[in-house]
């Protein structure tokens, strides 16, 4: 009888420990609006602002992998990685409705005379449905937005900052 006791111990501590290890992380979440995989990254120049006037830019093409988890349906983080060689913080929540990334690029804009300013970019975009036209967030695998880059006020010796604006979009591959 002891030796049945033993065993329903053994089984009980078995069933335990194989649950604890099928749990997922803390950290993972599943709200339907997490960004996890590899996307292809266009900017495209054609459409470019250049401190608010219209102006060809380079069109921009990377890869990017993205990884977040979310701890409620409107607050997510992350971070992005570029094949441009970068990563940086993918956020979500309070106060935007959309998803960001920001990211700071030592050696920005050129300046008359040798100098170089810094640029401070941002990358705004959010899940778009092609066909309804309309923002959901819920839509992981094709978002679309726009990238700002700006330097600094005074940078150049003007006080007013170069802003490159470009409308880009995300697709995902995987």
């Amino acid at each position: 009888m002891g030796g049945h006791k033993i065993a329903a111990g053994v089984v009980a501590a078995m069933s335990v420990a194989a649950t604890l290890s099928a749990t997922p992380a803390a950290h993972a979440s599943d709200f339907g609006v997490e960004l996890n995989g590899t996307y292809r990254y266009y900017a495209n120049g054609d459409f470019a602002l250049v401190n608010e006037v219209r102006k060809t830019m380079p069109t921009i093409d990377e890869t990017w992998t993205l990884s977040s988890s979310c701890v409620s349906p409107i607050e997510c983080e992350g971070t992005a990685t570029s094949s441009a060689g970068w990563s940086a913080r993918l956020w979500y929540g309070y106060p935007n409705a959309y998803w960001v990334v920001d990211r700071n690029i030592p050696e920005w804009q050129f300046c008359p005379g040798g100098a170089i300013a810094p640029g401070e970019q941002r990358f705004q975009f959010w899940g778009f449905d092609p066909v309804s036209t309309e923002r959901r967030m819920n839509i992981t695998n094709f978002l679309v937005g726009r990238q700002r880059t700006n330097s600094p006020s005074g940078s150049c010796g003007t006080n007013q900052p170069l802003v490159v604006e470009t409308p880009m979009k995300l697709e995902q591959l995987s």
